[in-house]
């Protein structure tokens, strides 16, 4: 193919470099001062003159975990948390870089707050104006990953992802007989009769009650009108197959829950033709969050190692592991609702099953 002129080894390269400068049949000691000095700077040419990044941009957003307010993190007991506040700054990000036609979602979640679910699903909103949003769902996208879900141009599952849950609870803990058997007295100061509705430090009113009852269920009402703006669907149809009740991808599309069956390719597929892209129309990914460098995947892994033994070592852990299932599984969702504030609304699966 011509695109080197000679096969030579190092020392003969450098043989040749001397007979250039100095000429054939040089003196020894007019080259022993001669130094060849390597330069390992790339030249700064830009990927597509090398064939590389080439194609239309599609954004990759990765939204995993727990639904929680704030950022993503790490949870030793519960495991991955999806923030609100990363989500928002992820989509906002791809929102305003103009090379990126569309943005697909992929979500893997079983919910958790109802606020931050809202909050991600106003965020795509304003996505959707500018771009198509596509959502691939992986395992899990219940209740609030269904929320965030809900109103996307497409909506794409496996056939056995876990799906649908369109329902919220609520809760306040009254832990006021645990107070009086430990012997611990509560004085409050409070402005207004039902200031301190939302204590755990006594049992609600009647009037509170249905007070909470009420917020609850205009909660679940937001839910449902929304899912039947975004799927073109009746109130009445919405509830039919709502009530918290989770389905399969497959019985999902057979409700209008999902629109398609498949993995990332299918929802790459629509993205590029929501976007007016053909089919054979070459793309690129650009993934939210970005890829973390070597340095930073093993500092991450020894951090999250660290906690794990953090938390192992600690007597409240040694107890935790001797638990059955059953009840570590109770202090995993004990655990969720502690990441929440009291009395919020949560848009969460009431259980994810497990294949054995």
């Amino acid at each position: 193919m011509n695109l080197v002129d000679e096969l030579k080894y190092e020392t003969e390269v450098l043989d040749l470099i001397k007979e250039k400068i100095y000429g054939e049949g040089t003196a020894e000691d007019q080259t022993k001062n001669l130094r060849i000095i390597s330069i390992s700077k790339y030249a700064k040419i830009p990927p597509e003159e090398v064939g590389l990044g080439r194609g239309e941009k599609i954004a990759l957003i990765y939204t995993i975990g727990q639904i929680v307010s704030g950022h993503n993190s790490y949870d030793p007991l519960m495991g991955r948390n999806m923030g609100s506040q990363s989500v928002v700054k992820m989509l906002k990000a791809a929102n305003n870089d103009k090379r990126i036609k569309s943005v697909v979602l992929r979500v893997d979640s079983p919910g958790g707050s109802g606020v931050a679910s809202d909050e991600m699903w106003a965020e795509i909103e304003k996505v959707r104006k500018n771009k198509p949003v596509v959502v691939s769902m992986s395992d899990v996208a219940a209740s609030g990953g269904y929320w965030i879900s809900m109103s996307c141009d497409a909506i794409v599952a496996n056939s056995t992802t876990i799906t649908g849950s369109i329902g919220v609870i609520g809760m306040v803990f009254d832990l006021s007989n645990a107070y009086n058997k430990l012997g611990i007295k509560w004085d409050t100061v409070k402005k207004g009769s039902h200031a301190d509705m939302l204590t755990d430090k006594r049992p609600m009113t009647k009037e509170e009650r249905l007070t909470f009852k009420k917020i609850v269920n205009d909660f679940y009402q937001t839910f449902i009108e929304k899912v039947a703006k975004g799927r073109g669907k009746t109130l009445e149809e919405v509830h039919e197959i709502a009530q918290g009740r989770v389905w399969t991808g497959v019985r999902a599309k057979k409700y209008g829950l999902v629109d398609s069956l498949g993995g990332l390719d299918v929802a790459l597929s629509l993205a590029k033709m929501k976007a007016g892209l053909s089919e054979d129309t070459q793309t690129q990914w650009v993934i939210f969050p970005k890829p973390k460098g070597i340095l930073e995947s093993v500092l991450s892994r020894i951090s999250t190692r660290l906690a794990k033994v953090s938390l192992s070592s600690s007597s409240e852990w040694s107890l935790i592991k001797t638990l059955p299932t059953d009840a570590k599984a109770a202090l995993k969702e004990i655990a969720v609702m502690h990441r929440v504030r009291a009395g919020e609304v949560l848009a969460i699966a009431p259980y994810v099953p497990q294949i054995k």
